[in-house]
């Protein structure tokens, strides 16, 4: 008996970026289940087919629910009891019977929305593959017509750097990763990156190179309401700390921590109070009333063993205690007491001393049963007894029960607080520094993804180098437009990649187009005095100069979605050299395809297929693209899911080139680790694009 549909359950789940999306179950008869989850853009095309929300208040409108009930009310019933490999006629029936909304450019999915008609026409192809015992890729092959499997160069973001000169896929992947990570060690260097290697190194005595300079701050908080410090410390020519982009706010708070990192880094405890006092006289100069119990807290912990005499640090920390437990606001209580209770560490020469104070404060803390501080004063409470044990395993026993509870605590607003108190602890509770930092450097990098709303961050603090946008890559603060390419040059060369690696940008150009036809390069500034307006001409120019200076091979979005004149000069100058890719400019739509090929305005397609909406007509996008000489790039979306089907598609199609991120955040690697699966099980078969990334095989 033929298999065939039996049921299909669509549901709401969420993106990578925290949005809802569609995800489809469909299920055969033979009690196989195929499942599909489309992703979402951020930066998108007006063209694109309709991704159908919601609306209203729940999730700021952006929620999927009629879009699931669509697939669960109408599409679905509709498909039970047809033949899942007939991917083209299931897709033409839910376009074209099913929704059938049609505007100049085509089937336009608004009645049912594209983000349901893709969901089930993903979950569809999956399935077929099964019912035909055949991987994905060969299934979405045989859709296709074509003959030929080809792994595809990947191409990171954000600036797209395609390993050409790999001779495999799987040697692409370790080409990309060198590289993605000495540019994360060039940002560090040019002053572009945070706080990541606390305590990298094991000799003290380099940290003794310190200078400290606050006499910039004042203005700079004027100014831009933003703090940006640099403490560099050299060893054998390498940078390690640096402390950058702190918002106006948190101005004594980021200064604290940078006061604590040095602490033991002195042989000399003398020459550390000299550097901490700078710090300390401007901590408590910060007189927001709210934050003064605040700054002192953390004041008083950082001298900690920088005097001789335990004595001698009790006398100037009783002082600064009473003011402490004097601070009467209610909330703050616990607070402050938390922050007291864990100063006197080590001031003991008795640790069991000191547990007995640490006793009747710590059983206050976990008294204090306000909900939203419960897991605040814990995560306090809990690192204070470090070194208080003679055997630091025991130490560590009572700190994991503890530190579990903390990253439970999943209040978005707390999440981050809590976790960044608590990763620190073991700090120094290990005999080897090293075994610390591999610890320390898991909690770090998931601390600086913390989601906190990216709105609110981006406005007050700005984007720091090291935060990793949607799609993984860094996003440094760059100044001139020249200086991402030197970033990306600079890592290249460290990694030793100069022949191997070349460079694509996506410029996503309708971002920056105005009413006026011009394209403003400052637009992201909020006193914008249109200072850098230029003509399309003088930026295809100005690409032209990137081209000449840079081993740029690819172009993405270089002008605005309607501008067809300047694609078309472009496309006509460099497109000999480079491939010229239409993403906003295209829309994976068949039409506006046929269009750029008549007016020669590209020379790329950048297929989404959650653009168009369904598997067909993204492959008869390619396959028009492929039989005019074009190049393909199979894309993600900013908002992605573990999801791997255009890792299949890529190879299916043999589009021979791939972009799906950077090699970090696990929706990106999801595809990339796909894609290693597949070149493994080709074996002796596998072929991998390299050189040959714009035409891997011969129109089909």
């Amino acid at each position: 008996m033929a298999i065939t549909i039996a049921a299909i359950r669509a549901r709401q789940i969420f993106d990578s970026r925290g949005n809802p999306t569609v995800e489809v179950d469909v299920t055969t008869t033979d009690g196989f289940l195929s499942r599909a989850a489309v992703p979402s853009g951020a930066s998108t095309g007006v063209y694109e087919a309709l991704e159908l929300r919601d609306g209203g208040k729940d999730y700021l409108g952006k929620g999927v629910l009629k879009a699931v009930e669509n697939v669960n009310a109408i599409i679905g019933p509709a498909l039970v009891g047809k033949d899942p490999t007939e991917q083209v006629v299931i897709d033409n029936f839910m376009v074209e019977q099913l929704d059938g909304t049609v505007n100049e450019w085509g089937w336009c999915k608004q009645k049912l929305g594209a983000n349901a008609i893709l969901a089930v026409s993903l979950a569809v192809c999956k399935a077929g593959a099964h019912v035909k015992n055949i991987p994905l890729y060969k299934h979405i092959a045989n859709i296709a017509g074509n003959k030929k499997l080809v792994l595809p160069v990947p191409a990171f973001n954000e600036f797209m750097i395609l390993p050409v000169g790999a001779s495999s896929f799987k040697e692409a992947m370790k080409m990309g990763v060198e590289v993605y990570h000495h540019l994360k060690r060039t940002e560090h260097a040019l002053c572009h990156a945070s706080c990541v290697p606390l305590w990298a190194y094991s000799n003290s005595n380099s940290l003794l190179s310190l200078q400290v300079d606050f006499t910039f701050l004042s203005p700079v908080i004027e100014k831009k309401g933003l703090i940006q410090t640099s403490f560099f410390y050299k060893k054998n020519s390498c940078i390690v700390i640096k402390l950058s982009c702190i918002a106006f706010e948190r101005t004594e708070h980021a200064l604290c921590y940078a006061a604590r990192v040095p602490l033991q880094a002195y042989s000399n405890s003398n020459s550390f109070l000299v550097i901490f006092a700078s710090r300390f006289h401007f901590l408590i100069s910060c007189n927001r009333e709210e934050r003064t119990e605040h700054a002192l807290c953390y004041a008083v912990r950082v001298p900690l063993r920088a005097y001789c005499n335990s004595n001698s640090f009790l006398v100037i920390f009783a002082s600064r205690f009473h003011f402490l437990i004097s601070c009467n606001r209610e909330e703050r209580t616990e607070h402050a007491l938390c922050y007291a209770v864990r100063v006197p560490l080590r001031a003991y020469s008795n640790s069991n001393s000191f547990l007995v104070i640490f006793a009747s404060r710590f059983h206050f803390l976990i008294s204090c049963n306000r909900e939203e501080r419960t897991e605040h004063a814990l995560c306090y409470a809990v690192r204070d007894p470090l070194r208080a044990y003679c055997n630091s395993n025991s130490f560590l026993v009572i700190f994991a029960s503890r530190f579990h509870f903390l990253i439970s605590c999943n209040r978005e607003e707390r999440t981050e607080h809590a976790l960044c108190y608590a990763v620190h602890v073991p700090l120094r509770a290990y005999s080897n520094s090293n075994s610390f930092l591999v610890i320390f450097a898991s909690r770090f990098h998931f601390l600086i993804s913390c989601n906190r709303r990216k709105a609110v961050i981006k406005k007050k603090y700005g984007q720091d180098a090291t935060n990793v946008g949607d799609e993984g890559g860094f996003a440094p603060n760059i100044q001139e437009n020249k200086e991402g390419l030197e970033l990306l040059k600079t890592a290249i060369a460290k990694a030793g990649y100069t022949k191997q690696v070349v460079i694509g940008m996506d410029v996503a150009a309708s971002e920056f187009y105005g009413s006026d036809k011009t394209y403003d390069l400052n637009f992201k500034e909020e006193n914008n005095n249109g200072s850098q307006k230029i003509s399309g001409n003088e930026l295809k120019d100005l690409y032209k100069s990137f081209v000449s200076e840079y081993p740029i091979v690819s172009i993405e979005d270089p002008f605005d979605q309607d501008d067809w004149e300047h694609y078309s000069k472009m496309t006509s100058e460099i497109g000999e050299k480079v491939q010229i890719v239409g993403d906003d400019l295209l829309v994976t739509n068949p039409k506006r395809v046929a269009k750029a090929i008549k007016e020669k305005s590209c020379n790329a397609l950048l297929l989404k297929v959650n653009q168009i909406g369904s598997v067909t007509e993204s492959i008869e996008a390619v396959k028009m693209s492929k039989q005019a000489g074009w190049g393909v790039m199979a894309s993600h979306r900013s908002g992605e899911t573990e999801d791997t089907f255009i890792a299949d598609l890529s190879v299916g199609l043999a589009t021979g080139q791939i972009k799906t991120g950077a090699p970090c955040r696990s929706e990106r690697l999801a595809k990339y680790n796909q894609l290693l699966r597949i070149e493994e099980e080709l074996g002796a078969e596998a072929v991998y694009a390299g050189a040959n990334f714009r035409t891997p095989v011969e129109p089909y």
